[in-house]
């Protein structure tokens, strides 16, 4: 067989590979929301250790007992992992929010926000030429050139702004005038004093929404929505800039 042939085959080995993790995922958070009923520690060295062993005893072929159980150990951590996170999804109320700029730090957030909790609703807004990359995968329940940025932000409980510090600035008062009196918009930009400034300006009205200057300390070497991760901000804490008048309840909503 030729390189593409044997490529073919592996892409079908992928795939019932998929289909199996699936199934051991659904059992694992079975088990999980069993051993919660019970009290049970969510741990059981022993019991890894037990399937450790059976993995090496059950190589055979290319592969030697040690990759096999290597290979399950990442299986095992990656499966605590996937339950750990939909158990802290479980509290998470389902909010319909707007991502305004889609390249790294847009798109790793609403990777993020997806992971968290699948029932978020996701908007996007970005140039034309750039919904693209964005718009495979499912990842946005729409997505909209700025043209469209008022349809974009209807009914939103939460707008970001992902934009550099000129274009936010710009975007503050259309933003403003464009999102529901009941939602809380924020951004990332790194500057604050400034962003602070034409924000009180731009949702000074009683009838404009909060707005609640934040700042992901995270990003990477590379930008794009192509180069966009949803561990992207794990362990990396994330500040808020609130002024006296801000609602607690707008930063509770953004921390949420």
């Amino acid at each position: 067989m030729d390189i593409a042939q044997l490529r073919e085959h592996i892409d079908r080995v992928d795939a019932e590979l998929l289909l199996l993790l699936e199934r051991r995922l659904k059992l694992a958070l079975q088990i999980a929301a069993l051993k919660r009923e019970q009290g049970l520690p969510a741990y059981d060295a022993a019991r890894e250790e037990a399937m450790l062993q059976a993995g090496r005893e059950r190589a055979a072929g290319e592969l030697a007992p040690a990759e096999a159980a290597e290979f399950l150990h990442g299986v095992l951590q990656q499966s605590r992992r996937w339950v750990a996170r939909r158990a802290a999804g479980e509290g998470v109320k389902p909010l319909r929010i707007t991502i305004i700029g889609l390249g790294l730090i847009g798109g790793s957030l609403a990777l993020a926000l997806k992971r968290a909790s699948p029932a978020h609703v996701l908007r996007g807004v970005d140039l034309a030429e750039r919904l693209a990359e964005p718009g495979r995968g499912g990842l946005f329940d729409s997505l909209h050139p700025p043209e469209e940025g008022a349809a974009a932000m209807d009914k939103a409980d939460v707008v970001f702004l992902c934009t550099h510090l000129a274009r936010t600035l710009e975007l503050l008062p259309r933003v403003a005038e464009d999102t529901p009196t009941t939602a809380v918009v924020t951004d990332v930009c790194g500057v604050k004093r400034v962003i602070t400034a034409a924000a009180d300006k731009a949702f000074a009205g009683p009838s404009e929404p909060w707005f609640v200057g934040g700042h992901p300390m995270a990003g990477g070497a590379l930008g794009g929505f192509q180069h966009a991760r949803a561990d992207l901000f794990e362990g990396r804490p994330w500040v808020l800039t609130p002024t006296p008048t801000t609602r607690p309840s707008a930063c509770s909503r953004c921390a949420a």
